[in-house]
């Protein structure tokens, strides 16, 4: 699908508030916010992605989502890479990069964040 310009992400939310059952329009307005490049709906469909609610369940997505939103800055969204990284969900265990994204999360104040790095220097 291709980017959506903010005027026409405006124009699709105006028709689904209009149009349709509200939980699909509630995704739907998530869809086209986070194909738009807002951070925030990136590590909401993320998360609705790891969780199955509203759409299939699918970590590669949910991964997908999430590094959207991290590489724009989003602390919850390099805190969820990190944790991604650390367990093995949705792409290949790696600690190297779990450490990476929760010190770019803890750099900003991720409380989590800072916990994680701390626990995995006291191994």
């Amino acid at each position: 699908m291709p980017k959506m310009t903010k005027a026409t992400t405006l124009i699709a939310l105006a028709i689904l508030i209009a149009t349709g059952d509200a939980r699909a329009q509630s995704m739907e307005v998530r869809i086209a916010a986070a194909e738009a490049g807002d951070a925030q709906a990136q590590i909401m469909l993320g998360e609705a992605y790891n969780a199955g609610v509203g759409v299939e369940q699918d970590y590669e997505q949910a991964v997908y989502w999430h590094q959207e939103a991290a590489e724009q800055g989003h602390a919850d969204a390099q805190f969820q890479m990190g944790s991604n990284y650390s367990y093995g969900i949705g792409v290949e265990q790696d600690g190297e990069q779990a450490a990476y994204w929760w010190k770019k999360a803890a750099e900003q104040g991720h409380v989590t964040a800072k916990f994680m790095l701390d626990k995995g220097l006291r191994k």
